[in-house]
């Protein structure tokens, strides 16, 4: 018997198979209740593995349990597996943008902004592009006060304010006695 090389088909439970040759596309023969699962799975549809089953097949009379070890049995099959690592890859390639990316992108919405007179518009994506060249702190700094200095020093300006607002004013002349009216 000749050797045959091996290729590893990670499986999202952690176990490794091998199967002798990748399986183009169009040879992973699955029915459509496999292939739904296998999308449910790979797309994250459902939080676990059983709801991903439930959606796929019809088994309103099956036990919890049957439910579970047929989800387990499935996902573990090797069509099923290697399709649901390509859907993952197909999600990744599609996914895949890089900081260079949305940094040209914002680029181009602040240059079409500052071009159709939206200044708004173009502060605003200039900020991203700031953020994403971390120009701006990633943390708040968490600011802590003292009630009573603050009070003081609410009071201080207040009565600043009230003595240069008096110092401006012009004094009046003093009121005259009223004649006591007979």
């Amino acid at each position: 018997m000749a050797n045959k090389k091996t290729t590893p088909v990670p499986v999202s439970t952690g176990i490794v198979e091998t199967r002798s040759a990748p399986m183009p596309p169009t040879a992973l023969k699955l029915t459509p209740k496999e292939e739904l699962f296998a999308q449910n799975l790979a797309f994250g549809r459902y939080d676990t593995v059983t709801e991903c089953y439930l959606a796929a097949y019809d088994s309103k009379t099956t036990t919890k349990n049957t439910v579970y070890g047929n989800a387990s049995r499935l996902r573990t099959k090797t069509h099923i597996a290697a399709r649901i690592v390509e859907l993952r890859s197909i999600i990744m390639v599609k996914e895949t943008v890089t900081r260079d990316d949305l940094i040209a992108g914002f680029q181009r919405d602040a240059e079409n902004a500052e071009r159709n007179g939206h200044s708004a518009a173009a502060v605003s994506a200039r900020k991203e592009i700031g953020k994403l060249m971390d120009h701006y702190p990633a943390e708040k700094k968490h600011l802590t006060f003292d009630d009573a200095r603050v009070n003081r020093e609410i009071m201080e300006g207040r009565k600043r304010v009230s003595q240069a607002t008096h110092a401006d004013r012009p004094r009046s002349k003093p009121a005259k006695p009223k004649k006591p009216s007979t």
